[in-house]
């Protein structure tokens, strides 16, 4: 889980105290806590206790990297702190801020660090989270904002099969047969291919019909007892046209509420794409 609430603590060298002032300031203006010594330690405290304090309280260690930072002792202190905690708490983490060219300690030396190193702290366009720079990529490390794209809808070309909903007929007893199938529009056979159909109203029955098709060892949990839900399983299914064929019994007019499968399909003469479980597809088809 991430956390809610961010306290961040500013690791630095005396000799960059500058920068690191200006950039607490503006983080801090940005919704994150910060723990910086020369705001939080007063007249009268003791200084290693206060930080001591600090660095059990804050979940991110921002690690201001620089020569002089990386040869202090007390820097490495705190880091060595807060590292110490981060061995039983994968939720706490430490972001390296590169202020000058420096050799990075080894357990920092293979996490992507932020490029601070031409940043002017006494220009507020730097600081400007509108465009991009070090401090937006900072924020958006601390808060953990994805700058991935979001995934697109599938194209029906991927897919690979095709579900078929024929019109069915009536018996004589008033019975209604519906007749669906799926066919596999690839050039290899489907292997251990698995749909589950979801029901709006319960159905007699759901029968594979053998003669019609073209698949081996079927087999699958079948409908279930309420008769809402179908699940069906095909050993292999042909390649090039391969089909299976199943008819729906039902008192009434059946209605597929959801489809959901292990591979890509599509409803067949439409657009409508059926992607991989967990979600499959809600189709609300009507087989009249």
């Amino acid at each position: 889980m991430i956390p809610k609430h961010y306290k961040a603590f500013l690791s630095y060298q005396e000799a960059d105290k500058e920068f690191v002032e200006a950039l607490g300031r503006h983080i801090v203006s940005n919704g994150v806590d910060v723990f910086f010594d020369k705001w939080d330690i007063k007249g009268g405290d003791s200084v290693p206790q206060e930080i001591e304090l600090a660095l059990m309280e804050c979940n991110l260690f921002l690690y201001v990297l620089s020569p002089a930072a990386t040869n202090s002792k007390w820097v490495q202190q705190e880091y060595h702190a807060f590292l110490y905690r981060k061995i039983d708490n994968s939720s706490l983490r430490i972001v390296p801020i590169l202020r000058k060219t420096c050799e990075r300690p080894p357990f920092v030396a293979h996490l992507e660090y932020i490029d601070f190193r031409e940043f002017n702290p006494k220009d507020p366009s730097y600081f400007n989270i509108e465009k991009e720079g070090p401090f937006k990529k900072l924020l958006e490390s601390i808060f953990q904002v994805s700058k991935k794209p979001p995934i697109g809808k599938i194209h029906p070309a991927l897919a690979s099969y095709e579900f078929h909903f024929p019109k069915g007929h009536t018996e004589v007893d008033g019975t209604l047969n519906h007749e669906f199938g799926f066919k596999n529009i690839t050039n290899s056979p489907l292997i251990n291919f698995i749909f589950t159909l979801s029901f709006e109203e319960p159905v007699l029955s759901v029968e594979y019909i053998f003669r019609r098709s073209s698949a081996n060892m079927t087999g699958g949990d079948g409908l279930t007892h309420d008769g809402k839900r179908f699940n069906w399983l095909g050993n292999q299914i042909m390649e090039d046209g391969g089909w299976a064929v199943f008819i729906i019994k039902s008192k009434t007019i059946p209605v597929i509420s959801k489809i959901s499968t292990k591979l890509v399909g599509r409803i067949a003469g439409t657009d409508r794409v059926i992607p991989p479980d967990p979600e499959g597809i809600h189709h609300n088809r009507v087989l009249g």
